[in-house]
């Protein structure tokens, strides 16, 4: 076991894996962990020009992945 079941187990699953090698799947029931509560506040919009831009104004550009795959396809 390579770490310790949290809170009640609700369900058990016994699976053999192609390698021969068996699995145990605990399904649990615990309790939520709040996080901590963050003054700070960032906002992300996106977009077709940009994929995105963060709300201190750093840009990412859009990768393109569907054009630079039909390129590479003869599509265009």
């Amino acid at each position: 076991m390579h770490r310790q079941s949290m809170g009640k187990i609700k369900t058990c699953t016994v699976r053999k894996k192609p390698s021969g090698e068996w699995a145990l799947i605990l399904s649990c029931e615990v309790e939520q962990e709040h996080l901590p509560l963050k003054q700070e506040a960032i906002g992300i919009g996106v977009g077709l020009t940009h994929f995105s831009v963060l709300s201190h104004g750093q840009e990412i550009d859009n990768p393109r992945f569907f054009q630079k795959g039909q390129t590479t396809f003869g599509v265009f």
